[in-house]
């Protein structure tokens, strides 16, 4: 069964109007106010945006919803969007004191070659894809933790370990060979 793109938009949007906790039981992590179709002149229309004020500072999720495959170009219009919210906020002085963007990418499928979803798994991005549930009718299925099929790690040489391990522990943390110590 296929889905339009302005359907899962209206989904979210209801649950948002009803109750946030459905979108949640659903698999969708999202900001109690929204703007929908949130119009940014030159940067483009948000499809929807998700905010929160937490002490001083302002958390906007920016949702960007694909009928199809979340790629690159999705997330390259996600941060356009976030530069136009970003933009028109400081005209009105809000966010003077630190806004934190995220973006929600939400799509049936997942450009899953190339390196677009390690850079997701590394920055504020949930890549979700959905699927219709008889049942329980749209299910988000938030997709991470993404790997090479044959991976393998780098090592640090000596000198780049120590100068890590200096940064994040300090001088008192290491011995006189430069080991950690607890």
């Amino acid at each position: 069964m296929n889905i339009l793109e302005k359907e899962i938009e209206d989904l979210i949007c209801d649950c948002l109007d009803r109750d946030v906790s459905i979108l949640r039981k659903r698999g969708l992590t999202v900001y109690p106010y929204y703007i929908r179709q949130l119009e940014l002149g030159s940067y483009g229309i948000a499809d929807i945006v998700t905010f929160e004020k937490y002490g001083s500072t302002l958390y906007v999720k920016i949702f960007e919803l694909k009928k199809e495959i979340i790629d690159t170009n999705t997330l390259v219009q996600a941060a356009k969007y976030a530069k136009g919210i970003d933009r028109m906020l400081k005209n009105y002085n809000i966010g003077n004191h630190g806004i934190v963007y995220s973006f929600a990418l939400i799509g049936k499928t997942i450009q899953r070659n190339g390196d677009f979803v390690f850079l997701c798994d590394m920055l504020n991005i949930d890549l979700y894809t959905y699927s219709i549930d008889m049942e329980y009718g749209v299910i988000f299925n938030k997709e991470c933790n993404f790997h090479h099929i044959k991976e393998t790690t780098g090592k640090f040489n000596k000198k780049q370990k120590n100068y890590i391990l200096k940064s994040f522990y300090g001088e008192r943390y290491l011995d006189a060979d430069e080991n950690l110590i607890f």
